[in-house]
C-alpha cells in the first residue's frame, strides 16, 4: 500500500482588495472655482476610481462648459447635466451612476488636503461604519482643528463617532445608501437638514456614523452660486433656506414635541445681530419662513421623495 506523505499547508498571502470610492460632485452656478476644485482632486497623489460632476447650472460660462467637455470626453470625468436645481437629486443621480463601493460627495468650492483618499480608504476598515464624515475647515475656524464649543466639532483632527454629517465632505457607503432609498428629495431650495434625515435613517439600521479628522478639505465658501444662488439666509423673503428644516422637524421620529420646535425655530430665526441692527428684515424672514413651514408641510404629507418611490 502506498503510503502519500503529508502535505504541508501552503502559506499564502491574503491580499484584501481596497474598495473602490468614486467622487460626485453637485454643482450649481459655480463657475471656474468648480474648474479649480476639480484641478485640485486631480494633483492628488492617489486618484479617484471616478469623479462625477452632476452640474445643474442654467446657462454655464462657455470656458467653464468647453474644460468640462473636455475633461468629460477625454474620460478624466463624467459631467452629467441636470435640467433643474436640486441637490439632493444630484448626490441621488450620482449614487445610481457611479459603480464604486463607498461614493465622497465633496461640495463644488473645496480644496482637498494630500492624504483625502487614503485616509478615507483606511476608515473603511471599520465595517460598522455607514457614513464617514470628513474634517471640513471653514474659513473662520482655527486651522489647528481646536475644539471650540460644546457641540460636535467638524474641524476637529481627532478620529471619533459623530451625531451626523454635513455635505461639503463625506464618505457613504453606496450599498447601505441605495438600500435606504437614497436621499429625500423632499428638501427642497437650499435642503438645509437633509444630512441629519438621512443621517437618522442611517443610524436606525444601526450602523454608526464615523468621523475621520485626517480626512479633511478647506471649504472656500464661495460668495456666488450654490445656495447664496437664493440670498442670504437672515435677509430674504423666500422660503427656499427656511423648508428644509421646518421638513426635518415635521419628518424625524428623533424630533418631539414638533410644534414647539417650529414656534422656538421661528423665534430664534429673526433674535438674531442683524435683525437688531436691521430690523426691517424681521417681517420680510418670518413672511418666508411661515411660507417655509406651509411648504414643508405640503411635502410632509405627499410622503417622502426617495429613490424606492419613484
Amino acid at each position: 500500500m502506498q503510503k502519500h506523505s503529508e502535505q504541508k499547508p501552503v502559506n499564502r498571502k491574503v491580499i484584501e482588495k481596497a474598495p473602490s470610492i468614486s467622487i460626485v460632485i453637485p454643482t450649481y452656478n459655480r463657475g471656474k472655482v468648480l474648474i479649480d476644485t476639480l484641478q485640485y482632486l486631480l494633483r492628488l497623489s492617489t486618484a479617484p476610481d471616478q469623479i462625477i460632476v452632476v452640474d445643474q447650472t442654467v446657462d454655464p460660462s462657455s470656458d467653464v462648459k468647453k474644460k468640462l467637455k473636455e475633461w468629460h470626453h477625454s474620460t478624466v470625468i463624467d459631467w452629467i447635466v441636470l435640467p433643474q436645481p436640486s441637490v439632493v437629486a444630484a448626490m441621488n443621480v450620482g449614487l445610481q451612476n457611479c459603480n464604486s463601493d463607498y461614493v465622497l460627495f465633496l461640495d463644488d468650492d473645496i480644496q482637498p488636503i494630500e492624504g483625502l483618499i487614503e485616509n478615507y480608504l483606511a476608515m473603511t476598515a471599520n465595517q460598522e461604519y455607514g457614513i464617514i464624515a470628513g474634517r471640513v475647515i471653514q474659513p473662520w475656524d482655527n486651522p489647528d482643528g481646536d475644539q471650540t464649543s460644546e457641540e460636535f466639532s467638524f474641524n476637529s483632527r481627532e478620529n471619533s463617532n459623530a451625531p451626523f454629517f454635513i455635505g461639503a465632505n463625506v464618505l457613504v457607503n453606496r450599498r447601505i445608501a441605495l438600500e435606504l432609498g437614497g436621499f429625500d428629495e423632499n428638501f427642497k431650495g437650499t435642503a438645509h437638514d437633509y444630512e441629519r434625515e438621512f443621517s437618522d435613517r442611517v443610524l436606525s439600521t444601526n450602523y454608526q456614523i464615523g468621523y475621520c479628522g485626517s480626512a479633511a478639505v478647506f471649504h472656500l465658501k464661495e460668495q456666488t452660486g450654490g445656495i447664496r444662488t437664493y440670498g442670504h439666509f437672515l435677509k430674504t423673503i423666500k422660503p427656499h433656506h427656511a423648508v428644509g428644516a421646518y421638513y426635518y422637524i415635521l419628518r424625524s421620529k428623533r424630533v418631539k414635541h414638533k410644534a414647539r420646535k417650529i414656534l422656538s425655530r421661528l423665534r430664534q430665526r429673526v433674535v438674531t445681530r442683524t435683525h437688531l441692527t436691521q430690523p426691517w428684515w424681521i417681517p420680510l424672514t418670518l413672511v418666508g419662513d411661515f411660507a417655509g413651514i406651509v411648504w414643508a408641510l405640503a411635502l410632509y404629507l405627499s410622503g417622502p421623495a426617495l429613490l424606492s418611490q419613484k
